[in-house]
């Protein structure tokens, strides 16, 4: 479970990090061995609300990301096999950045 300014949500895994800026915050889920979920970055605004969850990345739903960080004022998400993508804040669409950022 989340709880964000009183607002909780039921939750479809646990979370596995949380990165909050000033206008969003990004909840990365950690779904169970053996399971895929592709949309595994949730963005929440300030008051609790879900305003989206992440872009597919890799076009390919048995990628999932290993990992959110604020790099050089960029959220960054690493997919499980190291290829980055920028994540819009507003809209959780990915801009992909390459092979471990290159």
């Amino acid at each position: 479970m989340l709880t964000i300014s009183g607002e909780t949500h039921t939750l479809r895994h646990s979370i596995g990090d949380v990165l909050e800026t000033e206008e969003i915050i990004l909840v990365k889920l950690n779904p169970e061995s053996g399971e895929y979920d592709s949309r595994n970055v949730l963005g929440f605004d300030p008051t609790g609300t879900k305003v989206w969850e992440s872009e597919v990345p890799e076009k390919d739903t048995r990628h999932t990301f290993s990992g959110i960080a604020l790099r050089d004022g960029e959220i960054i998400g690493r997919s499980w096999n190291n290829h980055w993508y920028a994540i819009d804040p507003e809209t959780g669409a990915l801009d992909d950045r390459g092979f471990a950022g290159k």
